[in-house]
């Protein structure tokens, strides 16, 4: 009989959905293939994560309970998984990470860089470099370009009081290797690669038990590549003293689970059928998909489910007024401090009068002024608001984009409004391409992390501006060069009020 091939899915537990989904699509750059029900509890979501197609070796999934606290990791579960990144990827997802408030962890492991870090429940991840993963396929989406992108597990790792107990399921049964040790860490190989290779055992005789929760892994599945390999698995186990159960039809693969002696809950799944059973391959994760036996009761079950984004939902997040146009083009008008979606409609009508126009509100109030984000102080910014309302601003414009089929957008931003649109760029590239920043300043600490690469800036400053400095301008201009936009920065013999001149020069580049 064949060696345990890989690692087949890892499935963890999460609170918010939304977030869950935010932080994996979002930012580390997953596509979400699947949105369906836990089997056994049809009132929670079960969500799935991984490649294009939800390869085996690549799936990250997740129980999102609203109301679970948070699990500790201990003995006998899985407390980090790792994925595999190309060589010299480190510095550019550390950058990435911190840009979104992630905070991270450089070490090196086995001679290779590791990035270490959480998601919002406390989930432990990993990213590995590797020099095989650069020849893996990559799926690409959220700013996060093929060269960097995450291309499946490198493995898990797995706490445990005494490494020689679990090596006699990982060696004796599954036919893993033993190949590499340092400290109380010790590393088993599977049979194939490169993806979904490893599992380490971190050794911790007197260590206490682990609990589930939020942030907390499941359970770890292998890979059987049809039903007669997983029912040859599964009379292994049994032969060993195991307790493991009949199989379960997961409608995208058949699993059967056990527990090892130490108490880490393992599941092994098959290869088939996959994910594309029941949606099309290019339509993916867009819809609830229902186990048939729940399909019935669809109407209850997505009444009990909490709300998730959608074109309706996202464009909720900002009042707006929308214009519509002659074509596909469109003005995406961002207004400054004390504006509202009114205040940039008549600029509009100037730049380009046979564009749609989208104007959306923000929703900080300062003492009776709109903004989009808050500020501590004059310049000073709050930067956890900044990125978090960046982010829910490219959710509304992804939306608004969809729902009013506009498909060439040029932002236009006043003060604050330029300084958002800016915030989203670094932090949401690839929502915006063309942007004119009308007395934009420097938000963000860098931009590190954003491939702006395509992308077309016209920054307009004042020389005589007393709120935006000349030489805060020219850092955010050279902030956006060093992420690979086209800057074209003007100095303008203005202050922070719009000219003629700034009108001129915009509708030079809306147009051109």
């Amino acid at each position: 009989m064949a060696r345990i091939s890989s690692i087949h899915h890892v499935t963890a537990i999460a609170r918010d959905p939304q977030r869950n989904i935010d932080f994996y699509s979002s930012i580390l750059g997953l596509r979400l293939v699947k949105k369906t029900v836990n089997f056994d509890d049809p009132g929670t979501y079960h969500f799935y994560f991984g490649d294009e197609l939800g390869s085996p070796g690549t799936i990250l999934t997740f129980f999102p309970w609203p109301n679970v606290k948070r699990g500790t990791p201990g003995v006998g579960s899985v407390v980090a998984t790792a994925y595999l990144i190309p060589s010299d990827s480190r510095g550019w997802w550390e950058s990435r990470l911190r840009a979104h408030g992630v905070e991270v962890r450089s070490l090196t492991r086995f001679g290779a860089p590791v990035l270490a870090f959480s998601d919002n429940d406390g989930t432990a991840l990993e990213l590995i470099e590797s020099p095989d993963a650069a020849g893996l396929p990559a799926w690409t989406g959220n700013g996060v370009p093929a060269q960097h992108a995450i291309r499946g597990f490198h493995g898990v790792t797995i706490l445990a009081r005494s490494t020689a107990r679990l090596a006699t399921l990982l060696e004796g049964a599954f036919e893993m290797t033993r190949v590499a040790a340092e400290a109380d860490r010790t590393r088993f190989a599977a049979a194939s690669g490169p993806i979904g290779t490893f599992i380490d055992v971190v050794e911790q005789p007197g260590g206490a038990m682990g609990t589930l929760g939020a942030g907390s892994v499941h359970h770890v599945a292998m890979r059987a590549a049809n039903d007669a390999e997983q029912g040859d698995w599964r009379a292994r186990l049994l032969a060993r003293g195991l307790i493991v159960t009949p199989v379960a039809d997961r409608q995208y693969f058949r699993s059967i689970y056990f527990r090892e002696p130490q108490g880490v809950l393992f599941e092994i799944a098959t290869d088939g059928p996959g994910f594309d059973l029941d949606e099309p391959r290019d339509r993916l994760g867009t819809t609830l998909k229902l186990p048939p036996m729940y399909e019935a009761r669809r109407a209850d079950i997505e009444r009990i489910l909490p709300r998730l984004a959608s074109i309706d939902h996202d464009l909720s997040i900002h009042t707006h007024v929308y214009t519509p146009g002659e074509g596909s083009r469109g003005l995406l008008m961002l207004h400054g401090t004390g504006g509202d979606e009114r205040d940039l409609l008549g600029l509009a009508s100037r730049l380009d009068p046979s564009a749609a126009v989208l104007s959306p509100r923000g929703n900080i109030d300062e003492r009776g002024q709109l903004r989009f984000f808050r500020r501590l102080a004059e310049g000073v910014f709050d930067l956890d608001d900044v990125r978090r309302r960046a982010s829910e601003l490219a959710r509304w414009v992804r939306a608004a984009r969809e729902r009013y089929g506009i498909d060439d957008l040029t932002a236009v931003g006043f003060s604050n409004g330029a300084n958002v649109a800016a915030a989203m760029m670094a932090l949401n590239p690839g929502v915006l391409r063309r942007a004119v920043l009308m007395r934009g300043m420097v938000t963000l600490p860098s931009f590190d992390g954003a491939d702006l690469r395509g992308s077309r800036v016209l920054l307009l400053s004042g020389r005589h501006d007393p709120i935006v400095p000349v030489d805060n301008a020219e850092r955010l201009a050279a902030m956006l060069r060093k992420a690979g936009a086209e800057v074209d920065h003007r100095v303008l013999n203005a202050d922070h009020g719009l000219t003629r001149e700034d009108v001129d020069a915009a509708t030079q580049f809306v147009r051109g």
